[in-house]
């Protein structure tokens, strides 16, 4: 029993030192507000270089491609 009790302080004492994160609002956690994107970060939309997409925007613009046949 002594050896449960001490186990289990010592890793709340190992706990305590790991450092707590706050969510913070970044733009990747924006929220998207329906507009598309004029391109893309990169690539040509081919199997060897697809498009580089890092927003929301940029991804409707892929939807709107696919679905247009543009």
């Amino acid at each position: 029993m002594k050896k449960r009790l001490c186990f289990l302080l010592v890793m709340l004492m190992l706990m305590s030192f790991i450092p707590m994160t706050t969510t913070t609002t970044t733009a990747a956690s924006a929220v998207w507000d329906g507009t598309v994107a004029l391109g893309f970060d990169g690539g040509t939309g081919m199997q060897a270089d697809p498009y580089r997409i890092s927003t929301a925007e940029q991804f409707a613009r892929l939807a709107h491609i696919s679905t247009s046949g543009v």
